[in-house]
């Protein structure tokens, strides 16, 4: 199941968060997973699907999600890993926790790629706009390490985009 899940209690969604057996993982709980809950969707490219257009970022490359605790290029969230606070010594108003997407929508319950995605430089296009992330409008939202949002303004060079998804690169992060 995805972080999404253990989300639930927190943004007024506690029933759901009961319905769901965490020890049958996301084809076990069909049912509750199947529910379509709007603040999980983008504003503009909202639907009535159970789908997410929010990923966590777990750093820098395809395999970064199964990178382990203290891995170079590691970010927020990744697969059987802890992040603690300590760990963020780019700053948390720095490092983008969760993003905004169009690309390979999945389902706000199942785990994996579905909602925890590495980010790879290379694939982002000049217009600022390419996986994991993608602009659902002339602004990206992220939330940040610190439980800020930001509203990240099209185009961004990769090289910055690559810098706030890591949480120990050392960077210097220049917003507008």
């Amino acid at each position: 199941l995805s972080w999404m899940v253990a989300l639930l209690p927190y943004v007024e969604q506690d029933a759901l968060y009961r319905r769901f057996d965490m020890a049958k993982g996301y084809v076990g709980n069909a049912g509750p997973a199947g529910t379509h809950i709007r603040l999980y969707q983008c504003p503009v490219g909202a639907s009535s699907d159970p789908t997410t257009h929010y990923v966590a970022m777990a750093g820098v490359g395809a395999d970064a999600a199964g990178r382990a605790a203290g891995a170079p290029g590691i970010g927020y969230m990744g697969y059987d890993r802890l992040t603690t606070r300590r760990l963020i010594t780019d700053g948390t108003s720095n490092t983008i926790a969760v993003g905004e997407t169009r690309f390979d929508v999945g389902s706000w319950a199942r785990g994996g790629p579905s909602t925890v995605r590495g980010f790879i430089p290379a694939e982002h296009r000049p217009d600022g706009d390419g996986p994991p992330l993608g602009w659902c409008s002339s602004m990206m939202r992220c939330g940040m390490a610190d439980g800020s949002v930001r509203n990240i303004r099209r185009p961004t060079p990769p090289d910055k985009v690559a810098a706030a998804v890591t949480i120990a690169g050392g960077e210097t992060i220049l917003w507008d």
